[in-house]
C-alpha cells in the first residue's frame, strides 16, 4: 500500500532527470545547439518539478491538518438517524 513518504520519494526520483540531463549536455558540449537544447529541456523540467513540488507541500499540509481535525466515528455516530437542516435563504417568492 503506498501512502504519502513513498509518493515523496517518486517526486524525489523525478529530479534524477536534471541530472541524467546535465550528464548529457556534458557529453554533447562541443555542439552548441544541442547543447542549448538540452539545457532548455532540463529548465523546463525543474521548472514543472518545481511547481508539482509546490502542489505536494501543499497538499500534504492540508491532509496532515485535516487529520488533526478528522473525527472519530465509531458504530454509534454512523448508526444514528441524519440530521434534517431547516435552510432560511430569505427568499419570499410568490405564487
Amino acid at each position: 500500500m503506498s501512502n504519502i513518504q513513498d509518493l515523496e520519494q517518486e517526486f524525489m526520483r523525478c529530479w534524477d532527470v536534471s541530472q541524467d540531463l546535465d550528464l548529457l549536455a556534458q557529453e554533447y558540449k562541443h555542439d552548441d545547439d544541442l547543447w542549448n537544447k538540452i539545457l532548455g529541456i532540463k529548465n523546463v523540467y525543474e521548472m514543472r518539478f518545481s511547481k508539482a513540488w509546490d502542489t505536494y507541500e501543499k497538499v500534504v499540509e492540508e491532509h496532515y491538518a485535516w487529520k488533526k481535525r478528522e473525527v472519530n466515528f465509531d458504530d454509534e455516530h454512523l448508526t444514528q438517524e441524519p440530521v434534517q437542516l431547516e435552510l432560511d435563504f430569505g427568499y419570499k417568492g410568490t405564487k
